[in-house]
């Protein structure tokens, strides 16, 4: 079997793993397909769902021309487009143009990560690799665990050109064609700082 045809069987073999997963996942459940592994995770905490509602709300205000999609809305799952490691997520954020009704990787203005215990090293990681790969333009990373918020931007291969990071307390100014800023004082401290 040449390495072509390895690699189509191993992305068919994953997105298979993949629907499989979906299918049974209890409700609140999040199901993934990033960097060629299917990942199934808990419901989301309080804490990461106070900062998905508090980025719907500031990025609602700032960007009356796009629509904001996330756990207070319908999200998509993105698909990320790659023929050897095809990929499935659900971000916590979708920030689109108003009235958009398909949302590809390519498309959304705007993907955003809050991580939690259980997804923080996927969210630093794999899926800036993965999001780079996928030609999403722009990357929020709230970083509970490190206190900060980083916005990747300029994909380029399985990397994001420039990036620049606040920590939290800071504002991060979103440059075009996102013009918003994010106020990260707004965000909860974690119950136990520092201890994932």
């Amino acid at each position: 079997m040449n390495t072509g045809t390895a690699a189509a069987v191993a992305a068919q073999a994953a997105l298979d793993g993949y629907a499989a997963m979906a299918a049974v996942a209890p409700g609140g459940w999040r199901v993934e397909l990033v960097d060629g592994h299917v990942r199934v995770t808990p419901q989301e905490d309080a804490g990461h769902a106070e900062i998905v509602a508090s980025l719907a709300a500031q990025l609602g205000a700032q960007r009356a021309d796009a629509e904001v999609r996330s756990g207070v809305g319908p999200v998509p799952v993105l698909a990320l487009a790659d023929a050897e490691m095809p990929g499935r997520v659900l971000p916590d954020l979708v920030l689109t143009r108003t009235g958009a009704t398909t949302v590809t990787a390519a498309s959304a203005l705007l993907v955003a990560e809050v991580t939690m215990k259980a997804t923080g090293n996927v969210d630093r990681v794999e899926k800036v690799r993965a999001y780079a790969r996928a030609g999403v333009a722009a990357y929020l990373l709230v970083d509970r665990h490190y206190r900060s918020t980083t916005l990747f931007t300029r994909p380029s291969g399985a990397r994001y050109i420039q990036k620049n990071s606040v920590p939290f307390g800071e504002r991060l100014a979103l440059p075009a064609p996102l013009e918003a800023t994010i106020d990260t004082a707004v965000f909860p401290a974690p119950v136990k700082p520092n201890t994932w």
